[in-house]
């Protein structure tokens, strides 16, 4: 089978920050839609995901035993299975130790959809807490997955509430389960066989929350050719409606490749449930966590750490030494040179350079798109996200000159952005390195690129991306 996918997040309209977030494996697919004050969801969102992911690769067969306990003859003793359950559990204790641990962190969680896909029997994996969502196109025909753990859904299952009273009910958004809230966690796992030209759509809540299935289903069917189209086109649609949440989408198709499958036997249509609800196994959890804890590459927010205050009264004493020792430095040797840079400051004007040239898999995937306009769309997210999709462009030659032709800068680039001071006026910009050009502002490979330095109260820092010239057009 071959397995195609594209992922995007978007902050919507009216969000002041993105606290959804998604991660990718082999055949392999997370996304986290974070809740809690401050910057505390977009933290245990990708907390979570960079949890599950690093652990997923680390965890050994007997520690999964352990923490599974008897509850691994639910699914045949399939390590394998339950190897993601594993790593979500660890997810929620990490989140929940850290709101013991930081007071400010009270109230941080995070909602998940996983897929694991089997290629072996063709299979597809499903974990789930929350209200993120999974749902399924095939022959044209939308069917979710999942089902939301929300208090709505709860009234439903106990009779409380009828289908056609959702539309009155307030505060339809209140979940009932989530990754960080509790000590342990409750992790939802089902399994369904794919078919080839089945499409899986993966999203946080600011998706469904916005349009209707039906129009998920018409988007996807319209732009089936493209998922890029695909998964752009459901999160423009969520904005336009809106956009009052945060859009995470992860589009991915299963197609024949022609390769042999064993087909499972027994299918598990059922929701099966897994928890951690025990103080052994939490403990041991804890043990596990410290390995993974030191190898885990995000960190916690310092404004949502409650610093510890300081008892010891020399300490106080040596600082407010150090402090006026400062102050009296400041104020007094630094006071001329102070007033000099007020004087200077809205007379400097020019440019930091920063060149870069695309990381290999980023060029990859843009050299093998046909589409002109789909192209252009990766050259902007390249440009956009520099810092993600590019390198330093190292010993390019850089050329500035008025354009009367008279040379005010030459150099080279290297590792670090370039600081070039330069007088107000319309300047021509050339960079020289075999077999690149430029790419413009509107994404076009050119030879140069015409400059206007302007007062600015300082330098402006300015992206280049170079390409190689095979790309074309």
């Amino acid at each position: 089978m071959k397995v195609s996918y594209y992922a995007k997040t978007d902050i919507g309209l009216l969000r002041t920050e993105n606290q959804d977030f998604y991660g990718i494996g082999e055949d392999f697919y997370v996304v986290c839609d974070g809740m809690g004050g401050g910057v505390a969801g977009a933290f245990a969102s990708q907390l979570a995901v960079e949890v599950i992911l690093k652990s997923y690769k680390t965890i050994s067969d007997e520690q999964v035993r352990d923490i599974i306990g008897t509850d691994l003859s639910k699914i045949g003793n399939d390590i394998a299975i339950a190897i993601p359950i594993v790593t979500v559990m660890l997810a929620n204790r990490i989140l929940y130790n850290l709101t013991v641990k930081y007071p400010k962190l009270a109230g941080m969680g995070t909602t998940l959809v996983m897929c694991k896909i089997d290629r072996q029997y063709n299979v597809l994996n499903v974990y789930h807490v929350g209200d993120s969502r999974l749902y399924r196109i095939r022959e044209g025909n939308i069917k979710l997955l999942t089902k939301d753990h929300s208090k709505i859904n709860d009234l439903l299952d106990v009779g409380k509430i009828a289908e056609s009273d959702i539309k009155f009910i307030e505060n339809q958004s209140i979940i009932t389960r989530a990754l960080g809230i509790a000590s342990s966690v409750k992790v939802d796992y089902q399994q369904y066989d794919y078919k080839p030209g089945d499409f899986y759509i993966m999203c946080s809540d600011g998706l469904n929350g916005q349009i209707d299935d039906n129009s998920i289903k018409d988007i996807v069917n319209r732009n089936s050719a493209n998922l890029a189209f695909t998964v752009n086109g459901l999160i423009s649609s969520a904005n336009h409606a809106g956009g009052k949440d945060n859009t995470t989408v992860i589009v991915f198709t299963i197609d024949d490749d022609g390769q042999p499958v064993q087909l499972s036997k027994d299918i598990c249509k059922s929701i099966l449930s897994f928890s951690d609800d025990d103080l052994e196994k939490n403990l041991y959890e804890d043990r596990i966590l410290k390995k993974t804890s030191k190898k885990l590459t995000v960190e916690i927010p310092k404004n949502l750490i409650q610093e510890k205050k300081i008892k010891n009264t020399y300490i106080y004493i040596v600082a407010f030494i150090i402090v006026l020792a400062f102050f009296v430095y400041y104020f007094f040797a630094k006071k001329n040179e102070k007033k000099l840079y007020n004087e200077k400051l809205n007379e400097v004007s020019g440019i930091i350079l920063n060149i870069r040239h695309l990381k290999k898999d980023k060029l990859k995937t843009i050299i093998e798109v046909d589409n002109y306009h789909y192209r252009r769309q990766l050259l902007e997210e390249a440009k956009s996200f520099y810092k993600n999709y590019s390198f330093n462009f190292i010993n390019a030659i850089v050329f500035i000159e008025e354009k009367n032709g008279y040379n005010k800068f030459i150099a080279l680039s290297g590792n670090y952005p370039i600081k070039i001071y330069l007088p107000i006026g319309e300047y021509r910009m050339l960079l020289e390195y075999p077999r690149y050009s430029l790419v413009d502002n509107n994404l076009n490979i050119v030879k140069y690129l015409d400059l206007s330095i302007s007062l600015t109260g300082g330098l402006e820092e300015k992206v280049i991306l170079m390409v190689p010239n095979s790309l074309g057009e």
